[in-house]
């Protein structure tokens, strides 16, 4: 379900490409987002929030084609309270650091205006820990996203983006389900 929406909305973006002119704001860029992601996973017997945190840091390059390159740093964790009838007995964390690089192509919209699309893989250490029982994995996954870049002045610019993200692990308390999380952030880029 969650791939669903990506999957249209890129589809619906790469439509666009074909009809769009060269990015108008080219060059080095730095983003820096905050923002929430929802896990394709539940964990038996506890008490937790449907949404975990997500915060992003990219460096790259844009070029006046539209295309564009970065690498960047992200991590989305996810806090759970562990109950047994009805009793708070531990905490659980998961909690994912990425290390990616993505392509990117910035289509213009306005001169303020720019739909931004991502596709990247990423080297994932995840971590689980349940009281002091802690486990890790080490693991490529792959990021889709869907945004847009409101511009205000020549190099300052709010971002969104829609993002759909495979981790490539699984762990016995998503019931070994291989974890993937689709959210939002909001965030700023600078170019």
């Amino acid at each position: 379900m969650q791939m669903t929406w990506a999957l249209r909305a890129l589809v619906g973006a790469l439509a666009l490409v074909g009809t769009a002119e060269a990015a108008e704001h080219e060059g080095f860029f730095l983003g820096l987002g905050l923002g929430g992601a929802e896990g394709n996973f539940s964990v038996d017997n506890a008490k937790e929030a449907d949404v975990g945190t997500y915060f992003e840091l990219t460096l790259g390059n844009a070029w006046s084609n539209g295309f564009g390159l970065s690498g960047g740093v992200s991590v989305n964790a996810y806090a759970y309270e562990v109950q047994a009838f009805g009793e708070r007995i531990t905490d659980l964390t998961l909690t994912f650091v990425t290390i990616d690089a993505s392509a990117w192509y910035f289509l213009p919209v306005s001169d303020d205006v720019e739909l931004t699309l991502r596709a990247g893989l990423g080297s994932t250490q995840a971590t689980t820990q349940l009281g002091n029982i802690k486990a890790q994995d080490d693991s490529v996954g792959l990021h889709l996203g869907f945004g847009a870049d409101f511009f205000v002045g020549e190099t300052f610019a709010l971002q969104t983006e829609l993002f759909y993200r495979t981790y490539g692990v699984a762990f016995a308390v998503t019931e070994d389900e291989e974890v993937t999380a689709a959210g939002l952030q909001l965030g700023v880029r600078w170019r």
